[in-house]
């Protein structure tokens, strides 16, 4: 397992010093609009641009991949998100910062496509689970850190413009010096989306309703936090509290949701984290310790309902199609996260910065409701669940291969094909030896 982990040591390095750059920047655009006056439905317009180029990306990045290799795909790619940042600084006007948003979840869709297919290949099979958490682990640092660089100046100084485009340049390091050999080119995946609604359309709506709350949260929480009093600082300890909250409740709600129905598991994620946003909505930074409470006890909710509600569409589908099904979900997480912010932002413009928590708690409780209410119609055995994974939602398709029920499966097809041809070759032996009859 040491020998795994050193051998893809740069990937890791890779991955957190990207994680620091995005996480940072989305925080950071929000905050400047502010400053520039922007109107709220605005800045949701903006912030929605960068999930629909991650949808965008996951339909495009590929060819780039089969086309140069991923060493070059990734220095293309890097040098894009640099380059577009810095646009942010020359051009400080949020409507053509839209564009450039898009352009931003294209490159970094394109990003981690390299980083995890890269990954999936050097992951033998036995470490694949730990390799996997290890990746996850590294992406909700990056990102959790991420929001402390924001204390490096002012919000209206460019130098967070220049630091920005910095880390997004310094990733290419560990990953143009690595002697590790690079994958080869990957594929295309194709859905049947007729297929995957008709078949879990609870899992499907589930996790489109995810994207819609966390698209709403990332894009537009750091305002609500800005407009309640919070300083720069307290900003950060913000966002941090709840991207640390969404970490630290991945394992003990993976562990429930595999020993209780998932459907009831998704109701109570729903509803409390409908609860908490309506606790936000009322919150205030003269109780700034109950915000960060408060914050990190949504994100436990918020950020653990997409594992689940993908985990409760892989009880319905065969194991041998986990990839192509949570490729799927993915697409569809990155729609809802694109809608997301453009109907907080017109709650917010319509209820001032408490409209985000309270659209978020109208949402949450009401398919809270919706969750409850579908039990009754399809019972589920818990003994027939898949095993719950910790997926992490907003990276690429290719996410979906390190996950370890599709590790396994791939490894039992390919046994079970071995032992056919091997059944095949035995009878042929056998024909071929028998003598000729009359």
């Amino acid at each position: 397992m040491r020998q795994t982990l050193a051998s893809l040591f740069a990937l890791f390095v890779a991955t957190l010093t990207l994680t620091l750059g995005s996480g940072y920047l989305s925080t950071f655009l929000s905050l400047k609009m502010k400053t520039l006056e922007a109107p709220d439905w605005l800045v949701g317009i903006v912030m929605s641009g960068y999930y629909l180029g991650l949808v965008l990306g996951a339909r495009l990045c590929h060819r780039v991949l089969q086309r140069v290799g991923h060493i070059r795909a990734f220095a293309v790619f890097a040098a894009l998100n640099s380059a577009i940042v810095l646009a942010h600084g020359i051009f400080v006007i949020p409507m053509l910062w839209f564009p450039l948003r898009v352009l931003t979840g294209i490159s970094m869709m394109g990003l981690f496509m390299v980083v995890e297919s890269w990954l999936n290949e050097r992951s033998p099979r036995e470490f694949r689970a730990r390799v996997f958490s290890f990746y996850m682990i590294m992406q909700y640092v990056g990102s959790g850190a991420g929001q402390y660089l924001l204390n490096i100046g002012a919000i209206t100084e460019p130098v967070h413009f220049f630091v920005i485009g910095m880390l997004f340049a310094l990733c290419l390091l560990p990953v143009s010096l690595t002697r590790t050999m690079h994958p080869a080119p990957i594929e295309a995946v194709s859905f049947n989306w007729s297929r995957i609604y008709k078949t879990a359309p609870f899992g499907l709506l589930g996790v489109l309703v995810s994207g819609v709350i966390n698209g709403s949260f990332y894009g537009l929480a750091p305002i609500y936090a800005r407009t309640q009093g919070l300083d720069l600082s307290q900003v950060a300890n913000f966002m941090a509290a709840t991207i640390v909250g969404g970490l630290l409740l991945q394992y003990p709600v993976g562990m429930l949701s595999d020993r209780f129905e998932r459907r009831l598991m998704l109701a109570l994620l729903f509803f409390a984290t409908g609860s908490l946003s309506a606790l936000l909505a009322i919150g205030g930074a003269d109780a700034v310790w109950l915000m960060y409470l408060s914050a990190a006890l949504f994100g436990g909710a918020a950020f653990t309902i997409y594992p689940v509600a993908v985990a409760h569409t892989h009880d319905h589908f065969d194991a041998s199609k986990v990839v192509v099904v949570s490729a799927a979900l993915l697409v569809v997480y990155g729609l809802g996260a694109t809608i997301g912010p453009l109907l907080a932002s017109v709650a917010m413009w319509l209820l001032g910065a408490r409209g985000l928590f309270l659209f978020v708690a109208t949402v949450a409780l009401l398919f809270s409701l919706v969750a409850l209410l579908s039990r009754r119609v399809e019972p589920e055995a818990v003994a027939a669940q898949e095993p719950f994974v910790a997926v992490p939602p907003s990276t690429s398709p290719v996410i979906n291969t390190l996950d370890p029920r599709a590790g396994e499966e791939q490894a039992t097809v390919l046994e079970e094909e071995d032992l056919e041809a091997a059944e095949e070759e035995n009878e042929e032996e056998d024909n071929e030896s028998e003598p000729p009859r009359e």
